[in-house]
């Protein structure tokens, strides 16, 4: 760990203009833990917080706008409709789809912690014409909570460590690095088994919510037309 942290920074200080691009495909990848790497070379001095700000917020942001509006030009395509009548069906999808009129800010910061399920949200918004306005608001207000919250774990993370190995107290400080990072996929794993657990409840939810529609159908046509039996027997005279 420690070479390839070493390797990185001789990497972003001999190429500085590679800089953004490796982070921010790092982000684009894996955006917890490119903001932990990227905050272990801040307190390294090897990256400044100006750019460890556009490295990771700013492009993150700019290439998910751009996911945004792609998705939104898929609607007028032949692919995108093939592509939407083969998912559609699927219970993620509509979960997602769900969630995206009720909470758009809550699915987001999920969204972030769920690898896979960042990409098909910010896609699903574009493609259900969610507007400009309304996804640009939401998703702002989600990922500053988001990057606020990481950032500021990272920092204080980081920073002990590399003081607890400039004072020789602890040496091995990336082995802090990897056990941060090993929590952070145990976080991952844990929202993710959450989501699909709600998944389930939906699911149900809305077969209660179909059940009773039919219900309620079935009592208005029998008010209408009497029981089926009554209408057959109707028939048969």
């Amino acid at each position: 760990m420690d070479s390839f942290l070493t390797h990185l920074g001789q990497l972003i200080e001999q190429y500085p203009a590679w800089t953004y691009v490796i982070i921010g495909a790092g982000m684009a990848i894996q955006g917890e833990i490119t903001i932990v790497l990227a905050m272990y070379l801040v307190a390294g001095k090897i990256l400044s917080l100006g750019q460890f700000f556009i490295a990771t917020f700013v492009i993150v942001v700019l290439y998910e706008h751009v996911l945004f509006f792609f998705s939104k030009g898929m609607r007028h395509t032949r692919l995108g409709w093939k592509l939407y009548r083969k998912h559609k069906s699927k219970r993620r999808i509509q979960l997602y789809t769900y969630f995206l009129k009720k909470n758009l800010v809550r699915l987001i910061i999920i969204a972030k912690f769920v690898p896979g399920m960042n990409f098909l949200v910010i896609a699903l918004a574009g493609w259900s014409r969610v507007s400009l306005r309304l996804f640009t608001t939401s998703y702002i207000i989600a990922v500053s909570l988001w990057f606020a919250g990481i950032s500021a774990i990272a920092y204080f993370v980081v920073s002990g460590l590399h003081y607890l190995k400039a004072a020789q107290i602890f040496k091995n400080a990336e082995i802090g690095i990897i056990i941060l990072i090993i929590l952070i996929f145990a976080v991952e794993y844990l929202i993710k088994r959450f989501v699909r657990v709600r998944e389930f409840e939906i699911e149900k939810k809305k077969q209660k919510e179909i059940l009773a529609e039919t219900e309620e159908y079935e009592e208005e046509r029998e008010d209408f037309w009497g029981p089926r039996n009554n209408k057959k027997e109707n028939q048969d005279i």
